[in-house]
């Protein structure tokens, strides 16, 4: 099965067509494919607080996504050009586009002050724009300075193909070795208590811990199973966790 790792915790997510758009804490937003691949990122100029998928059917179907932003601002993105940008000049806690009363394209903006902002799309609005070509950059044109071949890469290029031999039985040899270090630093993992698997008191201790949500807010599952012949009880449970990005209720 396909899977996406982020390098920061998600805080929106929406799927257009076949492109899986994440919004993560560290102000970036990134697009996938279907099968897990990464295709493009964009970093905004502020936190994201919320991403939105907008869909206007017409005569042909017309999509895009739009992220609130910490500064004020509401973009909407066709793919990664930025298409238009609405100013709230508050920080926006939700956003809704949709069917509105008689409208179908309207979009609904609740700022953090309580205030609830609506703009509805001109019907004689043009969406046929297409975003702006995406060829290959100017600078690709600038040829690279390719250094010669000097005299000691000659000389190192020789030596391989003399020495290949040795080369790959060295290879071999210090791969092995990575293994077996590898195997240890696995097993000392498990014997520490590091790997959801502790020995305490002669019972082994199974921890495995699922995370409901997405984001900012979220649960945490913790199954906590007894895998030895001993019964336990009033195990005590910590938590550790930075406090400058996560908060927990006592």
């Amino acid at each position: 099965k396909p899977q996406i790792e982020l390098e920061a915790q998600p805080c929106g997510l929406v799927r257009r067509d076949k492109q899986i758009y994440v919004a993560t804490m560290d102000s970036q937003l990134h697009c996938y494919s279907i099968k897990g691949q990464k295709l493009f990122s964009i970093r905004m100029p502020a936190h994201i607080t919320n991403l939105e998928l907008l869909e206007i059917r017409r005569s042909r179907l017309f999509s895009a996504v739009i992220v609130a932003l910490t500064n004020g601002e509401v973009r909407i993105y066709n793919e990664r050009v930025l298409a238009d940008t609405i100013m709230v000049n508050e920080v926006v806690t939700a956003v809704r586009f949709g069917r509105y009363s008689r409208e179908d394209n309207t979009l609904v903006i609740i700022t953090r002050s309580g205030a609830l902002k609506i703009k509805m799309l001109q019907r004689s609005a043009d969406l046929d724009e297409k975003p702006a070509s995406q060829g290959p950059l100017k600078e690709q044109d600038i040829p690279l300075p390719v250094p010669k071949k000097t005299q000691l890469y000659i000389d190192q290029t020789q030596r391989e193909r003399e020495q290949c031999t040795e080369m790959h039985r060295i290879f071999q040899n210090d791969l092995c070795k990575l293994r077996l270090h590898t195997s240890r630093s696995y097993v000392k993992l498990i014997t520490d208590g590091q790997l959801g698997v502790a020995p305490v008191g002669g019972a082994n201790i199974r921890l495995n811990v699922q995370v409901w949500g997405l984001g900012p807010l979220f649960k945490l599952k913790v199954d906590v199973q007894n895998g030895g012949t001993r019964a336990l009880s009033c195990v005590p449970l910590a938590v550790t966790y930075d406090h400058e990005v996560y908060r927990m209720k006592r």
